[in-house]
C-alpha cells in the first residue's frame, strides 16, 4: 500500500468519525427552541464579543431585557436569545444585510383589495427567508402584517412590520414576530411567551432591539 493511498484512508476514516455540521446561519438560531429547557450554564448576564461587535456592525441598539438571561449559541455566535426564567419568555433574534433580492420579494408580497386586510397590505408570501423561520416558529401563516404603530415607531427603522401567531411549541401561548428593516439591514425578532407584565421603564422586552437613529 502506497504511503498516499495510506493518507487517504486515514482521511477517510476520520472525516467518518467526525462528521462535518452543517450549519444554516440564515435560520441556525431557531435550534435554540429544541433546547428548552435550558440548562443554567448556557446562560449568562451579558452579551458577548461577537454580538457586540454585530451590534456596531449594524448600528443597533440592543439590551438584555430586565428579568433575562442570554443564553449562549456556540454555532451561531451571531444571533441574540434571551430567555426569562420566571415566566419562561423566549426571545430570538438575527441581523441579516438587506439585499435586492429580500427588496423584490418584500416587494412582491404585496396585495391589495382586500375585504379583510385593506386596500394595500403585505403577507410576505413571497419572502423566502421569512417562510423559513415561519415554518419552524409557527403551526400557521403568520400574517399579514401590520406596519409600525404608535410604539413600534420608536424601534428607529424605516419600516416595522410586526404580526402575532399560534407558536408550534405547546409550552407558549403566544407569539409574535417583528420584523425591522431599511435599506441596509433586516432584523427577525421572534417573541414567544404565556403572557406577561412588566415595567415599561425598567428595560423592557419591547425595546430590547432597535435600531439607532441615523
Amino acid at each position: 500500500m502506497t504511503r498516499n493511498l495510506t493518507i487517504i484512508i486515514v482521511s477517510i476514516i476520520l472525516s467518518s468519525c467526525n462528521p462535518s455540521k452543517n450549519i444554516d446561519l440564515e435560520s441556525e438560531v431557531l435550534n435554540q427552541i429544541s433546547q428548552f429547557p435550558f440548562t443554567e450554564n448556557s446562560k449568562t448576564d451579558s452579551l458577548t464579543a461577537s454580538q457586540q461587535q454585530v451590534i456596531q456592525k449594524f448600528n443597533l441598539n440592543v439590551y438584555i431585557p430586565s428579568g433575562f438571561k442570554a443564553l449562549s449559541n456556540e454555532n451561531d455566535q451571531e444571533a441574540f436569545v434571551f430567555f426569562n426564567p420566571s415566566d419562561s419568555s423566549l426571545i430570538l433574534a438575527k441581523c441579516f444585510v438587506m439585499n435586492d433580492t429580500v427588496k423584490n420579494q418584500i416587494q412582491r408580497s404585496e396585495k391589495y383589495d382586500s375585504p379583510i386586510y385593506g386596500a394595500d397590505y403585505n403577507d410576505l408570501s413571497e419572502f423566502k427567508h421569512f417562510k423559513k423561520w415561519e415554518r419552524v416558529v409557527s403551526d400557521t401563516i403568520i400574517g399579514p402584517f401590520y406596519f409600525s404603530g404608535s410604539m413600534y415607531d420608536l424601534l428607529n427603522a424605516d419600516v416595522v412590520m410586526h404580526q402575532n401567531f399560534n407558536p408550534k411549541l405547546k409550552q407558549y401561548s403566544f407569539g409574535e414576530f417583528t420584523i425591522l428593516k431599511d435599506d441596509q439591514k433586516y432584523l427577525f425578532i421572534c417573541a414567544l411567551s404565556n403572557g406577561f407584565r412588566e415595567d415599561m421603564t425598567d428595560h423592557p422586552r419591547f425595546f430590547a432591539f432597535s435600531f439607532n437613529e441615523k
